[in-house]
């Protein structure tokens, strides 16, 4: 289990990052 919340929070993060205005 801790792995996939692991997975997720990443994807999570990523997705934020992908969101977020990056110049």
């Amino acid at each position: 289990m801790g792995k996939n919340i692991n997975f997720m929070q990443s994807f999570l993060l990523l997705d934020t990052r992908m969101l977020l205005p990056n110049g």
